[in-house]
């Protein structure tokens, strides 16, 4: 749990970053509040009352999945499972596909038929990391981790190696600059010779938006 310093800072640096659009009629500052405060039920009210208003609002949706997974598993890790039921179930009926829930609500439901006897759960099935880091990516950045993977898909380019490939060909390909190849090598280490390429090899091309300067190829060059 963050310290009361901690929390302060923490709150006043999304306060700042945070985009009013993302969470409409919703009190932003007490629901980032409640929730950096441990208190995620409070938190939970405000965005499901803002979800009501904006119901095709993907972050607040995700929002909601992850607060309620993460009450779930703190309810199972504690013994009260007619309660992690509930809010599994809850987070499920938001977010069906969400990996892994669907099989956690079952083993969250035997256990509270058989009262904690049928299904013991590992210290990884109750762990939260992910679900807690998945919010602070929504609350800091505004991206759930599925946008924030989309996009960079949206960038890579996976480039196969054909007979007579030259690093410096596929660079002016990509970036209609030779000396380029050096940046292609340097995302690529699993080249131990950028020289030295092979029919069938698969060089993941970064088509960066902010692309630096293209690089000497001095220090390259000596490589060969």
């Amino acid at each position: 749990m963050l310290n009361n310093t901690c929390l302060k800072i923490v709150v006043l640096l999304v306060s700042l970053l945070i985009t009013p659009e993302l969470f409409a009629a919703a009190d932003i500052d007490s629901a980032l509040t409640y929730y950096l405060s441990g208190n995620i039920d409070k938190a939970l009210r405000v965005w499901n009352s803002s979800l009501a208003e904006n119901p095709s609002d993907s972050n607040l949706r995700s929002l909601i999945t992850d607060s309620l997974i993460i009450l779930g598993k703190e309810a199972l890790a504690s013994g009260k499972f007619k309660k992690a039921c509930e809010y599994l179930m809850e987070a499920y009926k938001i977010s069906p596909v969400y990996p892994g829930l669907k099989q956690l609500v079952l083993d969250a439901e035997l256990e509270n038929i058989f009262h904690g006897q049928k299904t013991s759960f590992s210290t990884e099935q109750v762990d939260s990391t992910s679900e807690k880091w998945e919010i602070f990516n929504i609350l800091l950045l505004g991206k759930s981790a599925v946008d924030i993977k989309r996009a960079q898909d949206k960038n890579i380019i996976i480039h196969t190696v054909e007979y007579g490939d030259t690093i410096e060909e596929i660079a002016a390909k990509y970036f209609n600059d030779r000396r380029y190849c050096a940046k292609i090598w340097r995302d690529n280490p699993q080249l131990l010779n950028p020289h030295r390429l092979f029919p069938g090899d698969k060089l993941k091309i970064y088509l960066d938006s902010n692309l630096a300067p293209a690089p000497q190829l001095d220090i390259f060059m000596k490589e060969k």
